[in-house]
C-alpha cells in the first residue's frame, strides 16, 4: 500500500495495529517504499504514527537517502523537521 501511494489503505492498516517497522526482504520499511515511490503523503503518515526515519536498508539507505536520490525536496524538508 505505501509503495503504491494508498494513504486510505495504509491508515486502515495502521488502525489495526499494523507493524510500521516491518522489514521486505531488501531490509526496506513502508516509509522506504512509500518514498522510492514518490509518496511524500503516505510517508507523512507514516511518521505522524511512529514510523522509524531512520531506518536503513540493505543498500545502507535511510528514508532521507531515498528521498534525496530521488528529488523528493518536500519529502527531505519533511523529514529534516522530524529529526532525520
Amino acid at each position: 500500500a505505501s509503495y503504491m501511494g494508498h494513504s486510505e489503505v495504509v491508515q486502515q492498516l495502521l488502525n489495526h495495529d499494523a507493524t510500521i517497522n516491518a522489514k521486505d526482504k531488501d531490509g526496506g520499511t513502508s516509509i522506504h517504499l512509500a518514498l522510492l515511490r514518490g509518496h511524500t503523503e503516505v510517508a507523512r503518515l507514516l511518521i505522524d504514527k511512529g514510523a522509524a526515519i531512520d531506518s536503513v536498508n540493505e543498500d545502507r539507505m535511510t528514508p532521507i537517502h531515498m528521498a534525496a536520490r530521488n528529488g523528493q525536496t518536500e519529502a527531505v524538508q519533511l523529514l529534516i523537521e522530524r529529526g532525520a
